[in-house]
Order: C-alpha cells, then structure tokens, then sequence
C-alpha cells in the first residue's frame, strides 16, 4: 500500500510542476501568440485544478476497491486448499487446468458437470 501512496505523490508533484509550466508558457507568450497564451492558460487551468481538487466519486471508488480487494483474499484464504489448489464445491475433487467449471446458483466455483 505504501507503493500506492508514492506513486500518487509522484503523480501530484508532476501535475503540480506540468501546470507551472504552463502558466509560464501562458505568461511568456502572452505578447507574441494570444492563441498559445490562451490554451496554455486553460491547460494550467484544467491541470491546478486536478492537483488541488480529487473528486469524490475516485475516493469512493478507491475505498470500494479495497474492501473488494480484502473481501476476495478473505474468501479465497478460507475456500482454498495450500496444496490443492482450487477444489468443487460440489464434489470437492480439485479442479485441474483445463477442466470447465462455473459458479453455481451460490457463487461458488463447480465442474460443469456438477451442476
């Protein structure tokens, strides 16, 4: 998780330095090319306001993806066997690669033919 945090540090500090640019770029041309100072400006714009402004809806979707993430390791810690593998919830025969299996009316992972 630690990892996560970095990388999204890093992305911040990128933001942060790409919309400085582009607001000397928009100060800089601001004389010579009105057209480049303008879209230079909205872009430093758009980009400040993604550094300072995370929407709610990728918050949520954040927290969302971790409580699936720890709800799929809990299930499969306590359905799975270490040595064996996957196994039928049906006949609880393992489940070899290759074989077709499906979820059935419970969720749970069975061969095809044990339905």
């Amino acid at each position: 998780m630690e990892s996560d945090k970095t990388v999204d540090d890093n992305t911040r500090l990128a933001r942060i330095l790409l919309a400085a640019a582009l607001a000397l770029v928009t100060a800089a041309s601001y004389r010579k090319n009105r057209l480049v100072s303008v879209l230079a400006g909205i872009g430093a714009a758009g980009i400040g306001y993604t550094v300072v402004a995370k929407p709610e809806a990728e918050q949520s979707a954040s927290q969302t993806e971790v409580e699936v993430e720890s709800t799929t390791a809990a299930t499969e810690t306590a359905t799975s066997d270490a040595d064996d593998g996957i196994r039928c919830a049906a006949c609880s025969e393992p489940i070899v690669v290759g074989q077709s299996r499906r979820p059935n009316t419970e969720n749970r992972i069975v061969h095809e033919s044990c339905l």
